[in-house]
């Protein structure tokens, strides 16, 4: 009988490629997970909502409806994908359909394994490379970062406040204490001289600009 982790979260797999569904099972199983194929989306509200999809958008076409029925019916979500975003946007609608990790394919090796744990622990999860580019395709915001004399470090966490990522969520990011970012954002909000997220993101419009 296989070993598991105690407590560890069922991860189901749907991919319609062969060998990327078996090479993903054989890399979680040796990481203890419970791992399943993926068949259809239950007819009703996941009770143990402990229960991660992960979806190859390579292979599966309808991968976005699958994932908004997936999340809505309680359950957590990892896209794995074959290239880069080429906007902001882009990946702002993985956020948006609520997706909780955004994985290259290429690094599927070493990343897929801490993501499961971080999606696990209910946290959003992001590769370094998605990261990266994450921040540098969002870093201005319309200038308003360069404008203002924002530290690097603040810069960094300016793109996740403004499409709505908590403390928490940035701090796992970005692997730095929650304290850390609360004391940035606090830096950030009084720079763009609002007092609420909520008004920082008003501002990426022009609607708080001081």
């Amino acid at each position: 009988m296989e070993s598991r982790k105690i407590g560890c979260p069922t991860v189901f797999i749907c991919s319609r490629h062969p060998l990327a569904f078996g090479a993903i099972k054989k890399l979680l199983i040796s990481a203890m997970y419970e791992v399943r194929k993926f068949e259809q989306i239950p007819a009703n509200p996941l009770e143990d909502q402990n229960r991660i999809l992960i979806l190859d958008t390579c292979s599966v076409k309808d991968w976005i409806k699958i994932a908004t029925e997936w999340n809505r019916m309680g359950g957590r979500s990892i896209a794995l994908i074959q290239k880069k975003f080429g906007s902001p946007e882009e990946e702002s609608r993985f956020i948006y359909l609520g997706i909780h990790a955004i994985i290259l394919v290429p690094n599927i090796d070493t990343e897929l394994p801490s993501a499961v744990h971080a999606v696990a622990e209910g946290q959003f999860w992001m590769g370094r490379e998605c990261l990266s580019e994450y921040i540098k395709s969002t870093r201005s915001f319309g200038g308003f970062a360069e404008s203002r004399s924002f530290t690097d470090r603040e810069q960094q966490i300016i793109p996740f406040l403004m499409t709505g990522f908590s403390n928490k969520d940035i701090a796992n990011m970005l692997q730095i204490e929650d304290r850390t970012v609360k004391f940035h954002v606090s830096n950030i909000l009084r720079k763009f001289k609002v007092k609420t997220r909520k008004a920082l993101r008003m501002a990426d419009t022009g609607a708080a600009v001081a």
